[in-house]
């Protein structure tokens, strides 16, 4: 292939993923609309408890598994424990890092028919809920 085949390439394949992620934002704020202003609200403390237990969740994990490993003089379960803790921590370093610095404003900031159902004062992207469960 030609250089000049290639650049035209280039230009089409970058032009394509552009056109592509405008019309993605646009699926995934419509389909955010949907939920949003469809939800069951009398849902709202549940997933309210729910989103507010991650985080205990994410350090007692671990924790347990340690103290499991201890009373059972289990060496390779203590081991687990130590790197499911330090894949947590980190997961929780990086996406901090990532989301204070990428600094995505909220969806219920940007666009006014989207309700926010609980507080949150910080950026949008990446989500900690998802990467501290993904870990």
């Amino acid at each position: 292939m030609s250089r000049k085949n290639r650049v035209w390439l280039f230009c089409f394949t970058i032009l394509l993923l552009e056109t592509n992620s405008i019309y993605a934002q646009n699926l995934d704020i419509q389909l955010l609309l949907k939920i949003n202003l469809n939800r069951n609200k009398g849902m709202d403390p549940t997933f309210r408890t729910i989103s507010n237990s991650v985080a205990p969740v994410v350090i007692v994990t671990p924790l347990t598994m340690y103290g499991m490993g201890m009373a059972n003089n289990d060496s390779e379960a203590k081991r687990e424990a130590i790197v499911a803790g330090a894949t947590i921590l980190t997961s929780v370093i990086l996406s901090n890092a990532i989301k204070y610095s990428v600094n995505r404003t909220r969806p219920f900031d940007r666009y006014p028919d989207v309700e926010q159902a609980m507080p949150v004062h910080s950026p949008s992207f990446p989500s900690g809920h998802t990467s501290q469960s993904f870990a």
